[in-house]
């Protein structure tokens, strides 16, 4: 069977049949996101919901310490999805994933969930077709736990860059973060959107870096004002949609 083989800037990715098998090109980034993936895959018990299952990546041993081994879904990202539709409902299904994600690995002592600083549109597949969605890159961050704000921070990021990008239209922008924000509180069963501050303190150096770049290199100082405004003001419109999703919900 030939494998299918192609590169990132941080892995090589082969797939052969039904498996992928994701080969690092330094050996500490796999242990940390290795580690990630199976606790979330012991943590995460796949849901139904309106027809649609939500569940994590399945994970395989790998005789190579290099190497993280998982099932491969013939399903394109979220993003391609919404290039494809332009759909923003598609932007539910992530927001319930990570309210559930959130939702089975909350400790009520320290008020944190299991990390997934990667939290993306690109990193969110949606098989239309047999109806299933999963998240399937954590990121390979050495904290396990962390805030619920930071993934919907990243999460709601990605979604703002990529429906810009695509649509050219900020009203779809703001429709699309109302999906998601409603799949989440939906998901989480909770009252009140969680601080958003707490999750802005402990998003890693890295993510903040990668924020403040384009295709790799740094924004000019005046286009990093306007980042920084931009995520003021995404921070300031998730509290908002959240006001609106509860109200209307109760």
């Amino acid at each position: 069977m030939n494998a299918k083989v192609y590169k990132t800037n941080k892995a090589t990715f082969e797939v052969r049949g039904n498996r992928i098998r994701k080969k690092y090109f330094k050996t500490g980034n796999i242990k940390n996101e290795y580690r990630l993936l199976k606790i979330i895959e012991e943590k995460f018990k796949p849901v139904t919901i309106q027809g649609w299952v939500y569940r994590p990546i399945n994970i395989y041993p790998s005789d190579d310490k290099q190497v993280i081994e998982m099932e491969y879904i013939d399903a394109k990202t979220l993003r391609e999805s919404f290039r494809e539709q332009n759909e923003s409902a598609y932007y539910k299904h992530m927001g319930l994933w990570l309210g559930l994600l959130h939702k089975f690995s909350f400790n009520k002592a320290s008020k944190k969930v299991l990390n997934f600083e990667d939290y993306s549109d690109t990193n969110f597949l949606l098989d239309v077709d047999n109806k299933q969605a999963l998240a399937i890159d954590p990121g390979d961050y050495e904290r396990i736990k962390c805030h619920p704000s930071v993934s919907i921070l990243t999460g709601s990021f990605s979604i703002q860059r990529s429906v810009l990008k695509e649509s050219k239209n900020y009203f779809k922008v703001i429709k699309s973060v109302i999906f998601f924000m409603k799949g989440y509180l939906e998901a989480r069963e909770i009252e009140q959107l969680p601080k958003l501050n707490p999750g802005i303190k402990q998003l890693s150096k890295r993510k903040k870096v990668l924020w403040y770049r384009r295709r790799g290199k740094r924004l000019p100082l005046a286009k990093k004002f306007i980042r920084s405004i931009e995520i003021l003001v995404l921070a300031l419109l998730l509290k908002l949609i959240s006001k609106f999703v509860l109200k209307k919900r109760a």
